[in-house]
Parts: C-alpha cells; sequence; structure tokens
C-alpha cells in the first residue's frame, strides 16, 4: 500500500510498519509498505489498517497502488465508509 496525504499531524517521527496495524499515517508524506499474504494456507486474509486524526476539517486525498483496495473510515462515530468526501474532525 502507498498513501500520501497532506494536512496537520501530530506524529513526526515515522515508526517502521510491521503486522497489519493499525499504523499510524504521516501527513505530508508517503508511506511504503508490502502487505504480504498469510503464511498459513487457511488463515485469514487480514487487510491493513492504518489511523490519522484530524483537528478540523480537512480535504484528504489517499492514494493506494494498483491492485489493492481500501476503504477509509471513522473509529470514533459510525464505522461506514465515508468515501472520497471532505472530512471533518476526527479519527480514521
Amino acid at each position: 500500500m502507498r498513501a500520501s496525504s497532506r494536512g496537520c499531524g501530530e506524529a513526526s517521527i515515522r515508526p517502521i510498519p510491521n503486522g497489519h496495524g493499525p499504523h499510524p499515517l504521516v501527513f505530508d508524506s508517503v508511506q511504503k509498505f508490502q502487505w504480504r499474504e498469510p503464511q498459513a494456507k487457511d488463515a485469514p486474509r487480514l487487510p491493513d489498517r492504518w489511523s490519522f486524526s484530524l483537528r478540523g476539517p480537512a480535504n484528504v486525498v489517499l492514494d493506494i497502488s494498483d491492485g489493492m483496495i481500501a476503504d477509509l473510515v471513522r473509529v470514533d462515530a459510525d464505522t461506514k465508509s465515508v468515501g472520497k468526501n471532505r472530512l471533518s474532525a476526527g479519527l480514521f
């Protein structure tokens, strides 16, 4: 997954992602991470999870690489996908 976003973020140090997360998504930077198939044939295919917070309304752009799919959801309210709308303050 490759994600790019702009805004005011709180994280200033980028940790090295490990596992499926949730991993903090740092604003104004590109985050590279490769999703891996589970090693066991019958293991669930867990999605990678990324998180960020907004202190106020913002237009947010998330760009994922070819072949990947993503849902943008709030985690502090109704967890349905918020799509590509202007986002209000909150945790995502």
